[in-house]
């Protein structure tokens, strides 16, 4: 399981991610989730195979040259890059404007479905959502630390990604362990 929450706000598209990954030759490492394409405006996560996030950047380059190309191209051939059980999560910029969508063979039958405002998975209570969606920036490592709560298999470092319209930014925003923050100056449990 990954954490993949999107939001499309403030004249950005943000895509926020953990690092906990496993493989059947080594369980729990890290391993970041999401591929920046400038020169496209966009950025793509995805949720199962490890691979299928650079297979998938590889395609967008590929074939598309922005975010509406990208966006026709994975709904007309997503299963065709034969990814397996996977969501693949894009946002960028249409045109003028923040926008995302997600493509999934599990929860959308290999069309794209767009994103309006906000996505958030593993789901949580309806009260840490609110919370969420009411501060985004000061409510965000507690509402992962819920959906690693939830998944243990969710985990590890929440990775921020935000795309304008000039700029693609990444940061890490804390560390998350067995579903606790973690101070990243401190080293402990917040």
């Amino acid at each position: 399981m990954t954490v993949v929450n999107v939001m499309i706000h403030g004249g950005y598209a943000t895509l926020i991610t953990d690092t906990l990954a496993s493989s059947p030759l080594r369980a729990d490492f890290h391993v970041s989730k999401v591929r920046e394409i400038p020169h496209m405006r966009l950025a793509v996560a995805t949720r199962g195979n490890i691979g299928a996030v650079d297979k998938v950047a590889t395609a967008l380059c590929q074939y598309a040259t922005n975010y509406q190309t990208a966006r026709t191209f994975l709904d007309s051939m997503f299963a065709g890059l034969e990814l397996g059980n996977a969501d693949v999560f894009v946002v960028g910029y249409d045109e003028d404007k923040p926008a995302g969508f997600i493509v999934s063979s599990v929860n959308t039958g290999g069309k794209v479905v767009d994103i309006p405002y906000i996505l958030c998975t593993p789901t949580v209570s309806d009260a840490a959502f609110d919370a969420f969606t009411d501060d985004p920036a000061a409510n965000m490592l507690e509402f992962v630390a819920q959906q690693c709560r939830k998944d243990k298999r969710c985990g590890g470092w929440v990775n921020v990604t935000q795309v304008g319209p000039q700029v693609i930014e990444t940061y890490t925003a804390g560390l998350i362990m067995d579903g606790h923050i973690i101070t990243p100056a401190a080293g402990e449990a917040a």
